[in-house]
């Protein structure tokens, strides 16, 4: 359930961001790492802006997928950002999370 609350927002602002990978939240499907990129950001610049208010720990990076990276052509951006919806959070973890998303996501367009 707590990538679906991620995945949902992120897909449903498809001009604002492009994720990475399936965009489907079924469990059968997919884990709970979801990649994404925001349209007007460097990776690097969006996550260490969202973890200046946020204490859910999200990350940018090639995360040894290097070669994939800069065949996406995302190395100039940092890679991509990454959330892990996993067991240890919870649903009020994520929903902050996606309204600093949110928020900061919007600064820049």
């Amino acid at each position: 359930h707590l990538q679906k609350v991620l995945l949902d927002f992120l897909v449903s602002h498809p001009d604002v961001f492009e994720i990475y990978g399936l965009k489907s939240s079924d469990p059968g499907l997919r884990v709970p790492t979801i990649s994404f990129t925001v349209k007007g950001w460097k990776s690097t610049d969006f996550v260490l802006e969202v973890d200046k208010t946020c204490r859910v720990g999200i990350r940018w990076g090639h995360f040894y997928a290097k070669r994939l990276i800069e065949n996406l052509g995302l190395e100039d951006l940092g890679g991509v950002v990454r959330v892990s919806a996993v067991h240890y959070n919870t649903e009020v973890e994520i929903k902050w999370l996606v309204d600093r998303i949110e928020a900061v996501s919007y600064t820049h367009l």
